[in-house]
């Protein structure tokens, strides 16, 4: 009887020139068969948190290429330090927090922990944007996240921008969706939160002498929640006469562009068609920004550096008063003056008609 041997394996080459053992390639996780069917589709809801990590980071590439590289490492922490096989409806405050504490105490710079567990929060509210999750984790308030450091402590200051760069801004910023942000956010000086939740019943380009927005709720991306603004109370904001020829041709054709349909009073001014609560994004917003900035040769701001360009910009004009232009960005101010002194709407569209963009 003849007896066969078994030819042994050749070793496998590492990628490095040796026969050590195999250098795996690079590679964002380990992701299963099952998340490979399920690429293009509306993942299951006992998806587990690093298969749903892999979905994000797709949609992170297709939204800013650019940015993928970064996520990668931000979101690599995350999973390491909430686990693989933990499903991503159970992952919960205890778990995040525990890898913000693990974070810090591994010597990780303030702003690093800080970056990562924003890259948590865009995780969940992608989760909640296909309905994988009901609320996200991550809430102001609960975590408790380091103190950051300002990487540049002049930020407020070079966030502003020069009326002839407002100007150039709406007129060449991107689309008239794009466009009718920047100016709402520069020529009243909303909130972002106040524009992702202002309707079109409460802007009226015909009201006398000015148009007339009521600034009345405020939409917050991570709990999905609306709310009233960060002051509690409704305020009137006159709607500046550069405003109004953009806002109109926004309404006219534009967000019927977007939408497939004709606006009625109760949608959102700024609608994000793919999302269910119809909402859009803090990040989604933002990132349109700085490519808008980029396209135009501008200094990168921030988005937020529209209210402050706002406040800034219409105090400097000469016989400004600072009492009136506070009640069109904060409201009826909480003391005395707020119970007896009473601003009228046309004193405030005068004073904002005297800024000129």
């Amino acid at each position: 009887m003849l007896m066969t041997t078994r030819t042994q394996k050749k070793p496998r080459r590492s990628r490095n020139g040796t026969n050590g053992p195999k250098i795996q390639p690079r590679r964002r996780y380990i992701v299963s068969r099952k998340v490979r069917r399920r690429r293009g589709r509306k993942p299951a809801r006992t998806i587990t948190f690093a298969d749903f990590a892999f979905l994000y980071l797709d949609h992170a590439e297709a939204q800013t290429p650019r940015s993928v590289r970064t996520y990668e490492t931000r979101i690599a922490h995350l999973v390491e330090g909430i686990g693989r096989k933990i499903q991503l409806r159970n992952v919960g405050h205890s778990q995040i927090q525990a890898v913000i504490d693990g974070l810090t105490a591994a010597g990780f710079a303030p702003n690093t922990v800080c970056q990562i567990y924003g890259a948590c929060q865009g995780l969940m509210t992608y989760g909640i944007t296909l309905g994988v999750l009901k609320a996200s984790p991550c809430v102001r308030g609960v975590i408790r996240l380091p103190k950051r450091r300002p990487v540049n402590p002049a930020h407020a200051i070079e966030a502003l921008m020069t009326s002839a760069e407002v100007r150039r801004l709406i007129d060449s910023g991107g689309t008239d969706e794009e466009r009718a942000w920047w100016a709402v956010a520069a020529l009243t000086g909303m909130r972002g939160g106040e524009i992702r939740a202002l309707r079109w019943q409460r802007c009226d380009l015909r009201y006398l002498p000015i148009g007339q927005i009521i600034v009345a709720e405020s939409y917050r991306a991570d709990t999905g929640v609306t709310s009233p603004p960060k002051t509690g109370e409704a305020r009137e904001v006159p709607v500046h006469p550069s405003l109004a020829p953009v806002l109109d041709a926004w309404r006219s054709s534009g967000w019927a562009g977007v939408m497939k349909r004709a606006h009625r009073a109760n949608d959102l001014v700024f609608p994000d068609p793919d999302r269910p609560d119809g909402h859009l994004t803090d990040g989604r917003m933002r990132r349109r920004f700085y490519l808008a900035l980029e396209r135009l040769g501008m200094r990168r701001r921030r988005i937020h550096g529209l209210r402050h360009t706002f406040v800034t910009r219409t105090a400097e004009v000469d016989g400004a008063s600072s009492e009136v232009l506070e009640r069109i960005t904060h409201g009826r101010p909480r003391d005395v003056r707020g119970d007896y002194r009473q601003v009228t709407f046309a004193e405030m569209a005068r004073e904002l008609a005297k800024w000129e963009v």
